[in-house]
This record gives structure tokens, sequence and C-alpha cells, in this order.
């Protein structure tokens, strides 16, 4: 077949451009004026062959995927009329994006392995990869087949439709028994025939519950017929989940979790069996397994909708909503159990919990400006608060002592002892930033503690805390992305603004300069306005301006033209620069606090009707040093 197609593409080819040895071509019997070709059943049957365990295989394939998109855009181009036909093939997404899933993929996988794809990256990478039968390769060849199949579900739906009936008739006859000690190739090679078929079945599977099929199927006499539905298809796999071979758990995650968002109502509703028997079990270890792989499913499938998506359907989100509110349930119980939750053996549901939140409460927003329960968003804010600190808490000297005695205990070799220290480091690190991120969000509407407006309250002695930590410059910007979320939604309490004004000014450097960058993004969004701005933001702008962070000076700046920009669109003069002092940017103290003097002497010179407010505040402050 591949070499049929690749003549066909060959002679098709020929007949647009000269070449010496076209009279060597296999002459093919002249096509129909107008003709044009259906590529969708070749296509489908090249998706097929993609999920095949061997790399000779699937490098056939990939010839054939090529070959038939060389021959369709000749017969476009054989068209006698002027209609322009914009075609995307399943070899263009590969093409387009096979390195880009690879590099991600790779880097995914091969955390506690060698990433031979990181260093030395060429455009052969994705084509060696899927010949290759490494145990590692088939595995990333998996995850990269599912991002191909879901792209080719929106761009090329029709073969895509017609690869997953192939698929679906093809799931049952090979269907793996679990793994005996003695293996043989042949079932290593089925197994991962049937790996990629379900991965692929999952991510491109459309039908929900036909009916008419359903009845059909039950008026016939076959038995052991091929699942039709992402009912039938999701009943076959989930019960893998429980099974006591890694292999099947793992491969049945791997497709659940890229199942498409057409069918998403009916994989958590044949799911609910299964998340209930988890929250019955009396045993902590087999709950947290449990757990651990439906949070991921959950996660995963979430990110999948598209922004807003979510508010749109009504029984999908009061699903998510209510499996929050389980695991949070779970996480209390456990902590109240007394153990410490940096090193138990919960971090995975916590990090993918904290994504889901974080998911959840942007697609509420963004959808309809919808908000959880002030009760639920409390408790969120509890836990995640708490756990945006692991990496600061860690560093602590009685966290440190507590966890040398838990290691003496767990490990008694120095080297493997070292390398779970490492291990509960960078899980820390994981939960701090994505714990950040879902506090950002949870501020994100109308206040839900009673005090809010309190400076000395739990909302800003977390924003204070993130401020001042040693943590990585990138944990301080959610943080100010959290007091934005904050004020944004809470600008009906004035008191909370003017708390955030007197915040610049703070002894502690790394306070003042983040509430002060807050505000100034705030500014330039046109979201923050306010009694007396004009004279607060100048004193702003001055007394930045002499600031030890380069940053915060140039965003001083940005706040003075900003400040300008506006005042000029509202009284209708022309717009001109002006002359300030460029060596505020400088990174000598003596020349940037010189520049600072010269700019309050030309604002000065501006504005002589803010200098007296300007001084009775800068008089103010001074009086209660």
């Amino acid at each position: 077949m591949r070499e049929l197609l690749e003549m066909w593409a060959r002679s098709k080819l020929s007949k647009h451009r000269l070449a010496d040895d076209a009279d060597d071509l296999v002459r093919f019997k002249p096509d129909v004026e107008n003709h044009m070709l259906d590529v969708t059943f070749v296509e489908s049957v090249g998706i097929v062959f993609l999920c095949a365990s061997s790399g000779r295989v699937r490098r056939v394939a990939l010839s054939i995927l090529d070959s038939i998109r060389a021959v369709h855009e000749a017969f476009l181009h054989e068209r006698q009329d002027d209609v322009i036909e914009i075609s995307t093939h399943i070899r263009d997404i590969i093409d387009e994006n096979g390195n880009e899933y690879l590099y991600r993929h790779a880097q995914t996988l091969t955390n506690t392995t060698e990433n031979k794809y990181k260093k030395l990256k060429t455009p052969q990478d994705f084509e060696r990869m899927s010949e290759s039968e490494s145990k590692e390769d088939q595995l990333l060849w998996s995850t990269c087949l599912s991002d191909i199949a879901r792209a080719s579900a929106e761009l090329c739906l029709v073969s895509t439709l017609k690869a997953t009936e192939l698929i679906m008739q093809r799931i049952k006859p090979i269907w793996p028994e679990e793994k005996q000690q003695n293996t043989t190739g042949d079932a290593e090679g089925l197994s991962i025939w049937w790996r990629n078929y379900i991965i692929v079945a999952c991510a491109t599977i459309q039908v929900t519950d036909n009916t008419a099929i359903d009845i059909k199927k039950k008026m016939t006499d076959i038995v052991d017929q091929a699942p039709v539905s992402a009912r039938e298809l999701f009943t076959m796999i989930i019960p893998n989940l429980k099974s006591a071979d890694k292999f099947f758990v793992d491969a049945s995650l791997m497709a659940l979790e890229k199942t498409h968002p057409r069918v998403l109502e009916v994989l958590f509703d044949i799911l609910k069996p299964y998340e209930h028997e988890i929250h019955v079990n009396k045993k902590t270890k087999k709950k947290a397994e449990g757990l651990r792989s439906v949070i991921a499913i959950r996660r995963h499938c979430l990110e999948s909708l598209k922004p807003g998506e979510l508010v749109q359907r009504d029984i999908l989100k009061r699903s998510y909503i209510e499996f929050i509110q389980e695991v949070l349930q779970f996480l209390a119980l456990a902590e109240n159990n007394g153990n410490d939750y940096l090193w138990d053996t919960l971090h995975y549901i916590r990090f993918n919990f904290c994504a889901l939140v974080h998911r959840t409460i942007q697609q509420l927003y963004i959808g309809a400006k919808e908000f959880l329960d002030k009760n639920l968003r409390k408790e969120l804010f509890r836990v995640s608060s708490k756990w945006s600190e692991s990496e600061e808490f860690l560093g602590e000297e009685s966290t440190t002592r507590r966890l040398a005695i838990f290691l003496q205990q767990e490990e008694k070799e120095s080297v493997k002892r070292k390398e779970y220290e490492m291990r509960i480091i960078e899980h820390a690190t994981q939960l701090s930033n994505v714990a950040s991120h879902a506090v950002s969000v949870i501020l994100l509407g109308p206040q839900f503690i009673e005090t809010f407006k309190d400076p000395n309250g739990v909302i800003f002695q977390w924003i204070n805390f993130m401020f001042v930590s040693r943590m990585k410059s990138k944990i301080r910007s959610v943080a100010r992305l959290a007091l934005q979320n904050f004020l944004k939604c809470n600008l009906g309490f004035s008191e909370l603004i003017y708390h955030c004004v007197n915040q610049c000014y703070s002894a502690s450097s790394g306070v003042a300069s983040g509430y002060f960058l807050s505000l100034v993004e705030l500014c330039q969004d046109q979201v923050l306005k306010f009694s007396y701005s004009d004279s607060i933001l100048t004193n702003l702008v001055i007394f930045n301006s002499g600031s030890k962070f380069s940053s915060v000076r140039q965003q001083a700046m940005q706040l003075l033209y900003f400040m300008k920009a506006s005042t000029v669109s509202m009284t209708g003069q022309d717009y001109s620069d002006g002359y300030y002092p460029s060596a505020i940017g400088s990174d000598i103290s003596d020349t940037y606090l010189y520049a600072q003097y010269e700019l309050s002497e030309t604002l000065a010179l501006e504005n002589p009707e803010l200098c007296y407010e300007i001084l009775s505040s800068k008089v103010g402050r001074l009086a209660r040093l």
C-alpha cells in the first residue's frame, strides 16, 4: 500500500514539473475531470497503524500519510474551478507539532532518567523516536500519539472519526491479560498496541450514548461486540484502575486523562462508583492511591476545556465543585492525624488539587464571573496559603531537625537519605509554586473573610509574607497578581486601596516594592481610581524613583508617563514627554538619587497645585516614624 501510494504521488507530481526520469514512472489511469480524492479512508488507516508497537510499521504509516497528502495536493492543483480549498492533513499536524510534543513529554517522563532529547535537538528527533522500540521511547510515543489524536479530532474530524471506528473494533480482540512473570515478546507488543488503541479512542471518541446503536446491538445475536459509545469504552477501561498490574493502571490513566472534552460528563458518571469506593475505604493508603488516579484524570480533563466552557456545562461544573469539597475533606483529615505534610505520601494529590482548584476558578470567572461558595473559598484559602509557604517552612531550624529525624528512620544508607531529602525539597518547591497560583485566583471575587479589611488580617499577612520571603522572584510576582485580583474585585472598599498605598512606604523594601508594582499595574489597566489620586500617585512616583531596585524605578517612570497621557486625553492638550531625568535608570546609587531630586523639582514646577498636598503627606509620614 505504501509503495503504491508513493508511486501514485510521484505520478501525479510529475505532471506539474519537468523531470528526467518522468518516462520511467508507472502510468496510472487518467483521473476523471474535476474528480476530488477522499483522503479520509487512507488517513484513518494511517492513524490505526500509528498505534503499532513496531517502529517499522509506524515508519510505514508515516510514509503513507505523507504520500496521501502529496496525492491530495496534486488533485487540488489539477482542479479547473476557482475554488480555493485549504485542508489540513494528519501529516501536517505531525510535521508542525511532532517535535514540540516530543520535547514536552520527554522532559516530563524522564525526570529520573537521562533525557537524550534535551541537549542535541534536531528536526529528525520525532522520526527517530517513532521508529525506536526501547521501553522509554515506546512510552514517549504513546504520550505523543495522544496529542496527535486530540489535534486530529479538531482539524481532521472525518479521518479521525473513521479511525476511531476502526480502533474500537480492534480493542477487545487484543485486550491483554495481566502480565505473568515470563512475558513473551509478542504479548509485550500486543500490550503496547492495546495501550495506544485506548489512548487514541479516548482522545477521539465523540459518541456519548447512542440509543439507536445500543438497541440495534441488543437485537443481534453477536456475542462480545465491539464498543461503539464512550459509555461502553469507559466501562471497559475504568476497572483497570484497580488492577494489581502497574502497566494496566498507567495505560488506563494515560488514556482517561486525554478524554475528548465532549464526553466528560459520561466519563465522570462512570467514575462515580469508583470514586465512592475510594471515599468509603477505611484504609488510608488504598484511599490515597485511588484518589491519586482520579484527581489526575480530573485535572487533565479540565485543562482540555476551552476558557469559560465549564460554566456552560452545569452537570460538569457541579461534578467538579463536589469533587473539590470531597478532596479537601480528605486532605484536612489526613493533616489532622499529625503527620508532617511536607514529607508524607500525599504530595502528588496536593499538587494536582491546587492545579485543579486554580483551573476551576479560572473557568468560572472567565465564563460568567462566577465564584465558589464563600465558606469553600475560605477553607481553600486556609490550606493553599499554608502550602504556599512550604519552601520557606522547610528552611526553618525546627523543621530541619524533624526532617533529619524522619530521614534517619526511613533510610539507613546516607546516599539514599540524601536523595530522599533532595526529593522532599523539590516537592516543597513545587507545592509552594502551585499553591501560590491557587491563592491568587481564590482571592479573585467578593470578600469571603470577616477580617478582609484588617491590615493585620490573614489576607494581608499572607501577601506580606510572600513579598519578604526568600523564595524565587516568580513566587513574588504571583503574590502581586493575588493582590491585584483581591483589589479589583473589592474596589468599593476604599480603605483597602489606602492601606496598599501606605504599604508602599513600608520599612521592608520587599513589601514596599511589591505593593507599588501591584498598584502601577492596576493603574495602567485603568482599574484603580480613588480620591486625590493625582497627589498620591505623584508622591509614589517621586518616592520610588529613588528605590534601590532598578525595576521599581523603571515602573515609577512608566506610571508618570501613564498619568501624563491620561491627563492629556481628558483635557485635550497636545501630548509631549517633557524632560525627566534619564539617569533614574542608572545602577549607581549617587546618580539615580540625584536624578530623583531633579525629578521632584521638575514635577513641582509642572504641578504647583499638588505641592502642598504632597508636602503635607510627607510631613505626616515623617511625624509617624
